[in-house]
């Protein structure tokens, strides 16, 4: 019984999602912050065997040409954010050891190749910040101070690591609202095991996530400011898969102890979508700018698109939420991801509305500004479903 319901929820969400071709002036009015998932300009990929020779990358195709259709959602937001999923260092004597995939990537290149893209603020809790060692701390957090770049999320200490981004963002005909963004890493236990990956008291590293200290963060916040709205930010999952029992656990209790949103990555592809408690939470939102071959091949489930979330905010409340699918399998687009057609982005929303754990929402597919495809989230209303 339960799966003919969801099947008969999935077709009317389908009828709902190809049926709508509007564009939406109101979304657009309102102050724009855009989330972008997982980057890496993939300098260590060139090693790989796996990689030919039509796959070797010059530095104008890494660094820029990657952007190229990213680039103008990025640029028109007030302001946006991405994971980004490498030291800005480059090789150094204390890099891990016994460790797969050890990102590196060169900060003259890197950072000037950010901001030409429209990125405002990157988050440096995941599973590659702590690559190249304290020494690969020392150069990141060099490098990005003073660059016109935000950082948040890694630290010479746990304070220094586990502080927000804390962004005023002005509501179009007066007003503000305070925006608190916190990178965070899932706590593993080979890492705990291995490296020295994250940060403590008297440790530099990464932001844990750590519901118990997000917690107290954000009452305090709460109290210093009128209108806030926090984002959890987490990297957690596993590559190339759909959300985990865990990533269900986290997001909720995210949520209770004062999430007002949470936007996940870390898979590489696109994770389930759910509505809790009025709160959204994004379990994976795949890759912006990944310079890897990717792996979608062998598996076969994994959603091979990125979502870039754009938050509106009017002039008062929390923000309308609008996601951009890109296509991020960077064999099929010569590692330039391109927008996701009208029928790709239907179908992509299709899948995840059927999944177990994608609960409570509803979705129509709209033009944006510039004609592309987009995906607007609203609450589940049943008087859509008959």
């Amino acid at each position: 019984m339960k799966r003919l319901t969801r099947l008969a929820l999935a077709i009317a969400a389908a009828a709902s999602i190809a049926a709508c071709g509007s564009n939406d002036h109101e979304f657009e009015q309102g102050s724009i912050v855009t989330f972008g998932g997982d980057t890496h300009f993939g300098e260590n990929y060139v090693e790989s065997a796996e990689v030919s020779d039509g796959e070797r990358l010059s530095d104008a195709d890494r660094y820029t040409g990657g952007f190229d259709h990213l680039r103008p959602l990025l640029s028109r937001a007030d302001y946006s954010i991405v994971n980004l999923e490498t030291p800005l260092s480059e090789q150094t004597r204390d890099r891990l050891r016994g460790k797969d995939y050890l990102h590196f990537t060169d900060s003259a290149k890197a950072i000037p190749a950010l901001k030409a893209a429209g990125i405002d603020a990157v988050g440096l809790a995941n599973n590659h910040s702590m690559d190249q060692g304290a020494s690969g701390l020392e150069n990141t957090l060099g490098a990005l101070d003073g660059s016109g770049l935000d950082h948040f999320g890694m630290g010479r200490d746990l304070d220094e690591a586990s502080a927000p981004l804390i962004k005023t963002i002005e509501r179009p005909g007066g007003g503000s609202v305070t925006l608190a963004v916190f990178a965070q890493f899932e706590f593993r236990d080979n890492y705990l095991a291995n490296w020295p990956f994250y940060a403590t008291a008297d440790q530099p590293g990464a932001a844990p996530l750590d519901v118990a200290r997000f917690t107290r963060q954000v009452d305090a916040l709460r109290q210093q400011h009128e209108d806030l709205f926090v984002v959890a930010f987490p990297h957690w999952g596993s590559n190339y898969a759909w959300a985990s029992d865990e990533q269900d656990r986290l997001g909720r209790q995210l949520v209770d102890a004062g999430a007002d949103m949470v936007i996940g990555h870390h898979s590489h592809g696109t994770q389930e979508i759910a509505r809790y408690k009025d709160r959204w939470i994004l379990f994976g939102i795949g890759n912006l700018l990944f310079n890897s071959r990717g792996r979608f091949a062998d598996y076969d489930r994994a959603q091979p698109y990125g979502l870039v979330a754009e938050l509106s905010f009017a002039k008062e409340g929390g923000p309308a939420v609008r996601l951009h699918p890109f296509l991020s399998d960077n064999l099929k687009t010569g590692f330039k991801p391109r927008p996701a057609s009208e029928e790709e982005a239907a179908a992509l929303m299709r899948t995840i509305r059927y999944r177990d754990k994608s609960t409570s929402f509803d979705a129509k597919l709209v033009r944006d500004r510039d004609g592309r495809s987009a995906i607007q989230l609203t609450p589940l209303s049943w008087t859509n479903w008959w």
